[in-house]
């Protein structure tokens, strides 16, 4: 979009110095050696204008992209557990989601003898060139012990609507998990790479809130699938807006 905003303004800068209704003469007289000058002129300042629209690109991208979370800010709360749920203190499972920078929280809550895992992915600064938009179909590392047995889009009711998430079937060590991945982009939550990245740019921008997360919720596979995607739906009624509401509040410092 930028590079085509900058050929547009070349050529409405170039329409300018259009010349038409003069014949070109590439052997220069006496007669027209003020045209050359015109013309020399014209191509001058047309370059400069262009040059100067290169440099624009570079700038603009180092200070909408250069910015990431400080290592040393505080960590964001994760919701303690609701009323019909209890706080555990570890999980029942070795997986853990994969990830490409140092930011990471977690925490495990317990409900009817069945653990749920809420996993926060964040760029803390530690790296980077890391990025967490283009993760959100990451569940297994290629030479770990997990594999995943099946993976596909699932309809998820979210704080701001029903989302399509990125849903997993992992299997390893002793464990079967479901497990919903998405991305919290300031207050908007897709599982779409180029979506998550416009609405990161026009936070960058001002254009909208800041903020760019990648949640996992993971639970151990019951006696169906569906029965788990209920449970699973059950406890994100109860802790996602609190979540969004304390990953937004320290977006915002």
């Amino acid at each position: 979009v930028f590079f085509g905003v900058v050929i547009f303004t070349i050529f409405w800068l170039g329409n300018y110095f259009r010349e038409d209704d003069i014949p070109l003469d590439f052997h220069v007289s006496h007669q027209n050696k003020n045209l050359s000058r015109t013309t020399v002129s014209s191509v001058s300042a047309v370059a400069v204008a262009t040059w100067l629209m290169a440099l624009v690109g570079p700038l603009l991208a180092y200070s909408v992209f250069s910015g990431v979370a400080p290592s040393d800010q505080k960590p964001f709360v994760l919701p303690s557990a609701g009323d019909s749920w209890r706080q555990a203190k570890a999980a029942t499972w070795w997986w853990r989601p994969p990830a490409r920078w140092a930011g990471q929280q977690s925490a495990y809550y317990a409900r009817d003898g069945r653990t749920t895992g809420l996993y926060v992915q964040y760029n803390d600064g530690f790296f980077g060139e890391a990025e967490v938009i283009g993760s959100s179909r990451w569940f297994a590392l290629e030479d770990s012990f997990e594999q995943v047995v099946w993976q596909k889009k699932s309809p998820v009711l979210l704080p701001d609507g029903r989302v399509l998430v990125d849903e997993a079937r992992v299997r390893g060590r002793g464990s079967e998990l479901l497990a919903w991945s998405w991305y919290l982009v300031g207050d908007a939550s897709t599982s779409n790479d180029y979506e998550a990245k416009l609405l990161e740019v026009k936070g960058r921008l001002g254009l909208g809130a800041l903020g760019v997360y990648r949640v996992v919720i993971t639970m151990p596979l019951q006696a169906s699938v569906t029965d788990t995607r209920v449970q699973m739906q059950r406890f994100l009624d109860e802790h996602a807006p609190r979540l969004y509401e304390n990953l937004q509040f320290w977006a915002d410092g």
